[in-house]
Order: C-alpha cells, then sequence, then structure tokens
C-alpha cells in the first residue's frame, strides 16, 4: 500500500526511476478497480459510468508518471509509456521493458531507487 501511497505524492512526477515493485503494485491496483468499473459501465448499468470516468481522469495522471519513471529505471525514455495507445503488440513491448531489472547504478535518469529503499 505504501508504494501506491507513493506514486500519488509522485502524482504528476515524471522525473527520476521508480522499482518495478512500485510500478506493479500501483498498476495491480489500477487495474484491480478499472477493469470491474470498466466492465459495470459498459454492460451491466449506465450508473456506473461516472464511477469509471471519474476514477479514469483521477488515475490517469499518476499511472503515466509511474510507467515513465518505469522506463526512466531500464534507462529508456518516459514518452515510450504513449505506446499503451497502440494497441496490443505495443503493450506487450511495453509489459516486457517493465518486467526487466532496473539499471544497478545511477542512469541519466537519476540514481538507484533500489539503493533508496529495501525490499
Amino acid at each position: 500500500m505504501e508504494y501506491f501511497i507513493d506514486c500519488f505524492k509522485k502524482y504528476a512526477v515524471f522525473k527520476g526511476r521508480a522499482r518495478r515493485k512500485e510500478y506493479w503494485l500501483f498498476m495491480l491496483f489500477f487495474e484491480g478497480f478499472f477493469t470491474p468499473l470498466w466492465l459495470l459501465a459498459m454492460y451491466y448499468s449506465r450508473a456506473f459510468e461516472l464511477p469509471f470516468i471519474i476514477f479514469a481522469l483521477v488515475f490517469i495522471t499518476p499511472k503515466f508518471a509511474v510507467t515513465a519513471r518505469r522506463l526512466h529505471d531500464i534507462n529508456k525514455s518516459g514518452w515510450w509509456a504513449l505506446l499503451t495507445a497502440g494497441g496490443l503488440i505495443a503493450v506487450i513491448i511495453l509489459t516486457a521493458w517493465c518486467v526487466r531489472e532496473g539499471d544497478a547504478g545511477d542512469n541519466p535518469y537519476g540514481p538507484n531507487p533500489k539503493a533508496e529503499r529495501p525490499s
């Protein structure tokens, strides 16, 4: 939960690096609420449309921010986060990158986040 809260503390921070743990715990929480709300809004009741839209608007910025920081951890530009709009193949590529371990030391995007906080 602390990694999720950290993502909201860095709501629109696209600089720096994010560990795999921070990224994946945020994405797990995000998808755990986003997908059911989307399914309810699309197939069950129009009453879920407004909560879905609000949830999506609140979470879109931290989602892209943590993805950009995660990409920085593997020494890639945060602009690659826009691949999520590119279809299934692009999402698969982005996912493969986000699974990779980050650079061991400092890189142009900042210090190693593993050195800042223990597992």
